[in-house]
């Protein structure tokens, strides 16, 4: 050891290094992030003060964005990394029910520090892909199963809008959207549907407001997601089977028809919607990413 190559270590050269060790980089809201921290020793022996891990969000511009520490854990103080030596220190996060959803502009990070004394201070950090709960993601798929598809989500309003209307339901429906949010053990919130206009009548209701019908969703959130805990369509199918059930009705019949999750129903006549994608269940992996990525 000499004292050039503790200068050296001091700025940054030939000194500790820090790397973020996750089995995936995508995360819902409420989910348990579970990784850890790899140190590396450099050229020469270092004293760390303390070794921290922060969860935390960022907004605004990419060249200067906005940052905010949502939670911090300290892993180890009054380390005594040697040369070359390599140690592992293991973290655990739950990413809050309200954290920031993954955008261009927003998003959540894990930022961790070494802080040394008189050094430059190594560092690491890993930029999240957060979207939204598993069991949002959950009713979203049994939404597509039924052929609405090119959603937004509206982050702020916690609505989820379909512009894509099945063909059996154009004649009814203008649009489709969701406004859900979690509460302890139920998703809760409205289905609101956006009924079609005929005639001067029901244009001039329309203009009034009156062409726009909300539902109440009530799900219990065990039904949403399936034994290892991912988001699980099928089990939202019957709530909002029921809920279409009620409010809908084909054009010239005079009883309400069931809407059928079946890709080949009995009777073709009998069936109001049919699957967007076969009548096989979204598959978890698929859901589990931005609600910006979604391609339908």
């Amino acid at each position: 050891m000499t004292a050039w190559e503790n200068l050296l270590a001091s700025v940054g050269v030939g000194a500790a290094t820090l790397t973020l060790e996750l089995g995936t980089r995508t995360f819902p809201r409420g989910a348990q992030i579970h990784g850890a921290l790899r140190l590396e020793g450099g050229s020469v022996e270092q004293h760390i003060y303390t070794l921290t891990v922060k969860l935390g969000e960022f907004w605004g511009s990419k060249r200067i964005p906005t940052r905010s520490v949502l939670l911090t854990e300290v892993l180890g103080q009054e380390i005594v990394v040697a040369a070359r030596e390599d140690l592992t220190f293991p973290f655990a996060f739950q990413v809050p029910d309200d954290a920031l959803l993954s955008s261009s502009q927003s998003g959540c990070y894990l930022e961790a520090v070494a802080d040394i004394f008189w050094s430059v201070n190594p560092g690491a950090r890993i930029d999240l892909n957060v979207v939204p709960h598993r069991e949002l993601l959950a009713i979203h798929g049994a939404m597509r199963m039924l052929g609405f598809s090119e959603a937004e989500w509206d982050d702020m309003l916690s609505v989820i809008t379909y512009s894509h209307i099945p063909e059996g339901l154009r004649q009814q429906l203008n649009g489709v959207a969701l406004r859900l949010k979690i509460e302890e053990d139920y998703v809760t919130g409205r289905l609101l549907l956006d009924r079609s206009e005929y005639g001067l009548v029901e244009r001039l209701r329309a203009f009034a407001g009156h062409d726009r019908e909300e539902h109440d969703v009530l799900i219990p959130r065990q039904e949403l997601l399936d034994a290892q805990g991912q988001p699980f369509p099928t089990g939202a199918s019957p709530y909002l089977n029921d809920i279409f059930e009620a409010a809908l009705v084909m054009p010239g019949n005079d009883r309400k028809w069931l809407l059928r999750g079946a890709s080949k129903p009995e009777d073709a006549e009998e069936t109001l919607l049919r699957p967007a994608v076969r009548g096989e269940d979204i598959r978890p992996d698929e859901l589990l990413r931005a609600p910006s990525e979604d391609p339908r």
